[in-house]
């Protein structure tokens, strides 16, 4: 049966009859006949092949849990390297005992996470196992009592609070401008270089140690049994001790107003420190109105210093000058003048007249006979402030000599550094006896029966190497301060 195949067909125009299929082809001039190929059954299914090569590992990841704001879910993430979640609030909840360290990508999560458990939060490992940074939370990062010992690292925050009896560590943790850094808990904080950029507030018992940050802004603190030490602070600005026991050393202060410390009770210890305005040309006064304080080796303003209501304790050297309004006397009256053996006197005296003029030179007359010798004069200003060493192998009762020296405890096992009653030697009220534990055997302050020891942390170094100062205010009363726990 003949094809009727279309007229006047185009190049690669198709045609069927129902049971075949052709194609036109302009080169050819002609229509072909295409190959229809039919799929038969499966066949049965071949042999398995080998195994092929491993994949990367992840052995030690069991551990983490991690948040990625890119290509992190919260709903169909758990947490894996590879299947992260996206905040960090859906983080804490997946947290365990074993399952405890959060590693935070590069991102901003505005969100406030409070943490559950004590938890590593770190930001994501850069180069050399650093935290690579680049991790802000635009909200507040809270640390309760339940999560008491947590560790935060290379975070960057709007504010921080640590609340209830926590306890944490902060390291290369910023808190940005225009949030707050507070600690209104009785646990101890520790806060390793890192930043804070608006305010700083202290509410809570207990200590605070800040250790080489780059900035503390605005730091008040405002709770008796606070103790807070700053070391080697690049930038501390506006410290306000409202109550409580403070150390600065080895630091820059700088006031943003007239003042760049001020502290109303408690204790204040400044070493080593210079105290100016932000610019830093010009140094800055201090304002003492209660409590005592101690100045060594500071540069700040002495002239428009204020001590009114304060107790300098120990030594107070640095760029000071002896000045003061009026004479100082042990009594008198307003009509009395002090003579130049110290004495009062009221006596009238007549008024000296007008100087007449000067006569003619007469001759010189022989040398006359050598007087007694005149009173000795006042003694004069402290001399180097270098602290004198006395090193101790074994427990050690301290002596009279032992006045603004540094006691280095050097044992091995431990060890007691006793306090004597004032009947066996009389130490001057507001002497200070600095104590250091150079040994790796703990030092304990020991009172002796009837003599008392105050301290906001207690009477144990810390560790190697920690350093207390003992401030006598009483006949048998001291106060301990420093590096110490109970």
């Amino acid at each position: 049966m003949p094809i009727d195949f279309p007229v006047s067909p185009v190049d690669g125009q198709v045609f069927s009859d129902g049971d075949k299929t052709w194609a036109w082809s302009d080169s050819v001039g002609a229509w072909n006949l295409e190959t229809t190929t039919t799929t038969g059954p499966t066949g049965p299914t071949g042999d398995t092949g080998p195994t092929g090569p491993s994949g990367p590992g992840f052995d030690g990841f069991d551990y983490e849990i991690h948040v990625s704001g890119i290509d992190g879910d919260d709903i169909t993430g758990n947490g894996d390297l590879t299947n992260p979640y996206a905040t960090i609030t859906t983080a804490i909840t997946a947290v365990t005992a074993s399952r405890n360290t959060i590693v935070v990508h590069p991102g901003t999560y505005s969100e406030s996470p409070s943490l559950g458990a004590a938890t590593n939060l770190k930001a994501a490992d850069g180069p050399n196992d650093l935290a690579s940074g680049g991790v802000t939370i635009s909200g507040t990062l809270t640390i309760p009592t339940a999560a008491s010992g947590s560790n935060i690292i290379g975070i960057s925050a709007t504010s921080i609070t640590v609340s209830g009896t926590a306890s944490a560590d902060f390291t290369n943790v910023t808190c940005t401008v225009g949030g707050t850094f507070t600690k209104s808990s009785s646990g101890t904080v520790v806060f390793a270089n890192g930043s804070i950029n608006a305010s700083t507030s202290i509410t809570g018992s207990g200590l605070v140690r800040f250790i080489q940050p780059f900035q503390v802004a605005n730091l008040t603190i405002n709770n008796a049994s606070a103790a807070v030490v700053v070391q080697n602070a690049v930038i501390l600005i506006n410290v306000v001790n409202t109550s409580g026991f403070v150390l600065i050393a080895n630091s820059g202060i700088f006031a943003s107003g007239t003042y760049g410390v001020t502290s109303a009770a408690g204790a204040m210890t400044i070493q080593n420190c210079n105290i100016v305005d932000l610019s830093g040309a010009n140094a800055r006064p201090v304002n003492m109105t209660g409590g005592t304080y101690s100045l060594v080796n500071v540069f700040y303003d002495i002239t428009n210093s204020l001590f009114t209501g304060a107790t300098a304790v120990g030594r107070t050297i640095g760029n000071e000058n002896i000045r003061a309004t009026s004479f100082i006397t042990a009594g008198g009256t307003s009509s009395q003048f002090v003579k130049g053996d110290g004495s009062l006197d009221s006596t009238a005296y007549n008024v000296t007249g007008p100087t007449g003029p000067t006569g003619p030179t007469g001759p010189t007359g022989p040398t006359g006979p050598t007087g007694d010798t005149g009173p000795t004069g006042y003694t004069g200003p402290s001399g180097d402030p270098t602290l004198t060493l006395n090193d101790q192998t074994a427990s050690y009762t301290l002596v009279l000599g032992d006045a603004g020296k540094l006691v280095r405890m050097n044992v091995a096992s431990a060890n007691d550094l006793t306090v004597p009653l004032n009947s066996s030697v009389a130490f001057a009220t507001g002497t200070q006896v600095n104590i250091a534990q150079q040994g790796a055997g703990q030092t304990t302050v020991v009172a002796t029966s009837g003599v008392t020891i105050s301290s906001s942390q207690g009477l144990k170094l810390r560790t190697q190497y920690s350093i207390a100062t003992l401030i006598k205010v009483g006949t048998d009363t001291w106060y301990l301060t420093g590096d110490t726990i109970t």
